[in-house]
């Protein structure tokens, strides 16, 4: 059990679990509940099978035994002070927004490297009207863009206007290997930082029960905890931008996804501001009722609010899709086997 420190530490997000916290607690650990046998349908269905959000999954099954361990301990006083309770709440807090941010980064890498493709995999393209042609049919030969019947390649003969437009908009653009070669790397890069970033809150959450007994170890837990936050709000803002500019800038990135990833980013960041927010204040006592101590009725319900709330959601709209189909993931991400990799 925990009794009041002679040094202030970090207060714990959300709070200790008192008697207020009891009925959302059941609440979300339902709601969690509810999306984990659409986990094992996504899963189990080899079409929208995808290990692209793994951590997501993971998540919605863990929070469902968080929620239910918050909620039995807001009516027991023993459970309530324990240290190593609220450690691994703190973990599964502090982690969990960063984990959606890391998925849907492989998300928008898929579907920006998607958009880099001449063609699809058969190396054919269908235009509005239906018909199909080669994307290799256009070509300029005297100055004129000619059309070739993919069915009969002597007979050459100018483009349609209608045809020649579309290719000009960008509905047909040809191979850009250099710029998917790109969006691997900064992408790829993201990823790696998202990683730090979980790292940094794992060691954060591990150190917390030491940060309550000795004030060395709160200061370190306050810093590293600020560092892991700022980190993945930037990562998280730097996801809603790029997913902003491919759906309003790059033609042939489909809006539809890439507004869900400005959607959900915009749900991640609001987890990340208010973490910055509140993260400031210290406390001599888990059990503490005074302002900024996140146990006052308030400070559950803006909690709640901003925290468990826009995380489950973001949760539950990346497991409503079918990420394979919507974003074309492939099971392991943008590397399907039936697509060429990019040239160095």
């Amino acid at each position: 059990m925990s009794s009041p420190s002679t040094h202030e530490f970090p207060v714990p997000v959300g709070g200790a679990p008192f008697d207020v916290d009891f009925i959302p607690s059941i609440l979300f650990a339902v709601l969690y509940g509810l999306l984990v046998p659409l986990v094992f349908y996504r899963l189990a269905r080899r079409r929208s099978r995808t290990l692209v959000l793994l951590g997501t999954s993971i998540m919605a099954i863990e929070h469902v035994v968080a929620f239910s361990l918050r909620a039995n301990s807001a009516h027991k006083a023993g459970p309530r002070q324990s240290a190593a309770l609220q450690a691994y709440l703190q973990t599964s807090l502090g982690g969990g927004f960063i984990t959606l941010g890391q998925d849907i980064t492989a998300l928008l890498r898929a579907l920006l490297v998607n958009a880099t493709f001449a063609a699809p995999s058969s190396g054919r393209d269908v235009s509005p009207g239906g018909s199909t042609v080669a994307l290799s049919a256009i070509r300029p030969q005297g100055g004129i863009d000619m059309f070739v019947d993919p069915q009969d390649a002597s007979a050459a003969k100018p483009a349609p206007p209608a045809l020649l437009s579309r290719f000009a908009l960008g509905g047909w653009q040809e191979d850009q290997p250099r710029r998917r070669l790109w969006i691997r790397r900064v992408f790829g890069t993201a990823f790696v930082l998202f990683l730090v970033a979980i790292t940094l809150g794992i060691v954060v959450s591990v150190d917390y029960k030491q940060a309550i007994r000795t004030g060395a170890h709160a200061t370190l837990v306050q810093q590293l905890r600020y560092a892991s936050a700022a980190l993945a709000y930037l990562l998280i803002h730097g996801l809603t931008l790029a997913a902003l500019y491919g759906a309003l800038c790059i033609p042939r990135v489909r809006r539809g996804p890439a507004l869900l990833i400005v959607l959900v980013s915009l749900l991640l960041t609001v987890v990340a501001l208010y973490r910055l927010i509140i993260m400031h204040h210290s406390t001599t006592s888990l059990l503490s009722m005074v302002h900024g101590s996140q146990n006052t009725h308030g400070e559950k319900v803006v909690f709640y609010v901003l925290h468990v709330a826009p995380e489950w959601l973001a949760v539950a709209l990346l497991l409503s899709v079918d990420a394979r189909s919507k974003f074309k993931t492939g099971l392991l991400g943008d590397r399907n086997s039936n697509k060429p990799m990019p040239e160095p």
